[in-house]
């Protein structure tokens, strides 16, 4: 056998440091909390157990990334609402009545630049919702606390509502982008 053996002394002298500072660790006021207990031997403060439940299951980061998911969602929709609005400007007879973030009214033409970058910004969304599922919401699955028929049918819905605004969620081949 091929083991290294660890010096007895430095063993005990790293045990003691750690003990030393769980011991330390416990006496602080939210570790008191957490595990003080009444003369039956339960728990002292009811929420206390429900905070270790909450601290070992926390649902919040699923939770999270799926907000973040609807709200990519959401933002890829109000894009392409808001590349309508400046085309139905620029093609207007009459005076434009959108109006920049300053509070300037927009001219034709800048209805027409604003509109291009609307139209091109689902798609830069659209990217960041694939990783946001790939990377951010996938690896949270644990077929426990979240599992996997869950993800999918969530990204199930996603895809349904990517589908009815016009867009591919998970595209397989690549299409040459038209030009404007």
């Amino acid at each position: 056998m091929n083991k290294k053996k660890l010096k007895p002394k430095r063993n005990r002298d790293e045990l003691a440091r750690h003990q030393a500072k769980t011991d330390n660790d416990m006496k602080m006021p939210v570790n008191k909390f957490m595990n003080e207990k009444d003369e039956a031997g339960k728990v002292k403060y009811p929420i206390a157990q429900k905070l270790r439940n909450y601290f070992l299951s926390n649902p919040d980061p699923i939770f999270d990334a799926m907000r973040l998911t609807n709200s990519l969602v959401h933002e890829i929709r109000w894009h392409k609402e808001q590349a309508k609005r400046y085309l139905v400007e620029h093609k207007s007879f009459g005076e434009v009545t959108m109006r920049d973030k300053t509070g300037q009214t927009l001219t034709k033409e800048e209805c027409y630049t604003a509109y291009i970058k609307e139209r091109q910004l689902p798609y830069v969304v659209l990217s960041k919702l694939r990783t946001q599922i790939t990377a951010g919401l996938l690896p949270k699955v644990d077929n426990d606390l979240f599992t996997f028929q869950q993800f999918n049918d969530f990204i199930l819905d996603v895809e349904k509502i990517v589908e009815s605004l016009g867009y591919v969620l998970f595209p397989t081949k690549v299409e040459n982008i038209k030009t404007l």
